[in-house]
């Protein structure tokens, strides 16, 4: 009985099978691309057989594909901001027949443009989300920062004029509970050429604003929410995008864009835009009398600000390939900033500076992939991977004090507090995110981000002792020296003991083989145990630095790796059966003759200099 159920239902599956065969022998298919009338694709449109149930939505490429019985059709084409357009189709049986549709704009539905496509589709997620389409802000002297303040929520303060500090606030949150990213990179580190209110609104398609939980392509915990501009990704032949303005107070700020798409999928890029400010409005302030050294509070004085010019410049290139069988889009790209930018007052309004400054410049390599439907249907992959490495200047060297007459009287030590210091920034960030469609409304989302920071105390080595150099505090910058070496080497020892304590913890979250696990721990455990000594290894280097010693930390550092470290690896991987763990293990011990050197030169004094004199 039970064989006779099982060959019941074998024949019916084949009947089954042999009758969808017979009913799709008659079917046909038509596809292609719906365009706007200069050629950008349209994403969400409705391509329907009219009178039928067959339908299809276009892709964000503006592809579409529909199979139906063989037979005579009307093609009806719509989109939100555009006219409907209808068109005689015949569907051959077993044919494919390509039909591209361009649609007018539609003038009586202006308003609705703004909203449409991917900003409604941000205002019409599920998360807490608002889009701000800055296309009505195009060729105008706005910056994004400007357009920023129009979404619900948000409040923009600066401190001054073009150039000035800025606060973002979000429902409350501020600071880093409010991260920024460009096309889904974070832009921590990037410099204050990229703050908001220095991009000028041309540079974005849109701003993306989330509240609370965020996207987790994005793969981060801000608390108050994320920034995200989109930059425009329309495939041109050939376009040129330029507009310059002049304003008050010598404002200069202009803007230029332009890139190639050729027929083999070959892109080029370059945005560049640059502001200019002498920032030299009147503002109401008590004046020192130089003679009596009083400051009548009482009596304000309409003086005019005269160290306070800014400036700054920023170059983003990218070149690649787009729509490629291997990739939707493939970029290499690099970004170049700088800015300069002078102190006018301190804390309070009477306290004015006359030539202090600080100046900065920041280099950018960045790599970008995306591909739809990689290997198989609904598996979309995108990675993202960038260097910045930030270097800002801080500058009071001045041997005089100003007041806000101009008016100056002898000093030493600065306006301030004499300083001429350093501070490099050095971060690398890499985001993988892949979305797996398992349905028309499920999506499945891994994304990780790799994020590297190398401040910490031995960036600030160079500054407390740099500030005490130039002040020719001698003794009090190499006990100060001392100590923070000290507490450097002691935090990260206590941090290498945790590591260690939970080294076979750790691959345990991933799900992988045994080997593989037991291969993480083992280099989670010997980068442990050697990061005392990199502490060590780094607090040096910055106080070498901070006494003006640039070609001994040269060789101290990139001379060294090359010479040592990487002829340590090589030879140890290509002439030894060693495993790998023992040769990053043999890599690492190579540093302590860096540590002997390193300790040499410190306690020798050779870093004890004024470099300001």
């Amino acid at each position: 009985m039970i064989k006779g159920n099982r060959f019941l239902t074998f024949l019916t599956i084949i009947l089954l099978s042999i009758s969808a065969a017979f009913a799709q022998a008659g079917n046909g298919m038509i596809s292609g691309k719906v365009l706007s009338l200069d050629g950008d694709p349209l994403d969400f449109a409705t391509v329907m057989l009219k009178g039928t149930k067959y339908t299809s939505t276009t892709n964000d490429k503006g592809l579409y594909h529909i199979s139906a019985p063989a037979g005579q059709y009307t093609l009806v084409v719509s989109s939100v901001g555009f006219e409907k357009k209808e068109i005689s189709v015949k569907i051959e049986p077993k044919q494919r027949r390509r039909i591209n549709v361009k649609l007018n704009s539609n003038t009586h539905l202006a308003d609705l443009i703004v909203v449409a496509n991917p900003v409604s589709k941000v205002r019409n997620s599920a998360f807490n989300a608002t889009a701000v389409n800055t296309q009505d802000l195009v060729n105008t002297t706005k910056t994004l920062s400007e357009a920023l303040s129009k979404a619900p929520g948000m409040k923009i303060r600066e401190s001054g004029g073009v150039g000035s500090d800025m606060a973002v606030t979000m429902d409350g949150f501020s600071g880093k509970h409010v991260k920024v990213f460009i096309d889904g990179v974070p832009q921590e580190g990037v410099g204050s050429s990229f703050g908001l209110n220095n991009i000028p609104v041309n540079f974005a398609d849109r701003i993306e604003v989330y509240r609370g939980v965020v996207p987790v392509g994005f793969g981060t915990d801000a608390i108050g929410g994320v920034i995200n501009i989109v930059t425009p990704k329309r495939q041109r032949r050939w376009f040129v995008d330029a507009s310059y303005s002049y304003g008050s107070f010598n404002t200069h700020k202009s803007y230029v864009n332009f890139g190639q798409t050729f027929d083999s999928g070959f892109k080029y890029e370059i945005n560049a835009f640059q502001n200019y400010s002498d920032n030299d409005y009147s503002v109401d302030a008590p004046v020192e009398n130089f003679e009596t050294g009083a400051v009548n509070h009482r009596k304000l004085y309409r003086v005019k600000r005269f160290n306070d010019t800014y400036h700054n410049e920023a170059i983003v290139g990218k070149l690649g390939f787009v729509n490629k069988t291997w990739a939707d889009r493939l970029l290499v790209g690099f970004t170049w900033s700088h800015m300069y930018k002078e102190v006018q007052t301190g804390v309070r309004q009477e306290i004015v500076y006359g030539q202090k400054h600080r100046h900065g410049h920041s280099l950018m390599p960045s790599l970008e992939y995306a591909k739809r439907n990689l290997f198989t249907k609904g598996l979309d992959v995108s990675l993202t991977a960038n260097y910045n490495h930030d270097t800002s200047i801080n500058v009071d060297t001045a041997s005089v004090r100003y007041n806000w007459f101009g008016q100056t009287i002898p000093t030493t030590g600065g306006e301030q507090s004499l300083q001429n210091t350093k501070s490099l920034n050095h971060n690398w960030s890499a985001t993988a995110t892949v979305n797996y469609q398992l349905g028309n409304r499920h999506v499945f989302t891994i994304n990780n981000v790799f994020n590297i920071v190398f401040i910490a105390l031995g960036d600030s080595v160079a500054i407390i002792v740099g500030q005490l150099l130039g002040a020719g505090k001698m003794k009090e910058a190499r006990d100060t020296d001392n100590k923070m070496i000290a507490f450097s080497v002691f935090s990260c020892t206590c941090m290498a003991l945790v590591m260690l304590l939970l080294a076979r913890f750790f691959p345990l979250l991933f799900k992988t083989n045994e080997e593989a696990r037991l291969l993480a721990t083992y280099f989670i455990m010997v980068a442990a145990i050697f990061m005392p000594q990199n502490a060590f290894l780094h607090a040096s280097y910055f106080t070498l630095r901070s006494g003006g010693k640039t070609i001994v930390t040269f060789l101290f550092d990139s001379v060294f790796i090359w010479c040592v470290s990487v002829t340590i690896a090589f030879t140890l991987s290509r002439y030894t059966a060693l495993p790998v763990v023992a040769v990053f293990t043999f890599v690492q011990a190579g540093d302590l003759i860096k540590c002997v050197i390193g300790f040499i030169l410190v306690k020798k004094g050779v870093w004890l200099q004024n470099i300001v004199e």
